[in-house]
């Protein structure tokens, strides 16, 4: 369904709580998401990325593990919501492109027609 996807940007994986903000960068730029080994490696460096950040967000003590986890799942939402968004753009913006392309080639015919 998608050709190799490419995306220059990194995007935050935040976990936000009362008591810290706290944020790292997950490159996905060298995956293409629509093979499942590709999306398995992403979800990868996301539980991972997650899991540091919410350590870090969470240093205080008396954490506990369900706290923790509430944590990861958030910022793995997060962070797949905004991964799902900029491809949205990124297609919205590539069929844009593609059906001015058209649009201007049936033009350009039609002007030789005439």
């Amino acid at each position: 369904m998608f050709r190799t996807f490419t995306i220059a940007a990194l995007f935050a994986l935040a976990a936000t709580t009362a008591q810290a903000d706290s944020s790292t960068q997950v490159a996905f730029g060298d995956l293409n998401l629509s093979r499942p080994q590709d999306a398995q490696i992403l979800a990868d460096r996301l539980q991972t990325a997650a899991q540091m950040v919410c350590l870090d967000a969470n240093s205080i003590p008396g954490i506990g593990k369900a706290q923790m986890q509430e944590c990861v799942d958030a910022a793995i939402s997060t962070a797949t919501a905004r991964i799902e968004e900029q491809i949205r753009q990124h297609l919205v913006s590539t069929v844009h492109a593609n059906l001015v392309s058209v649009r201007q080639r049936v033009s350009s015919a039609d002007e030789f027609q005439h």
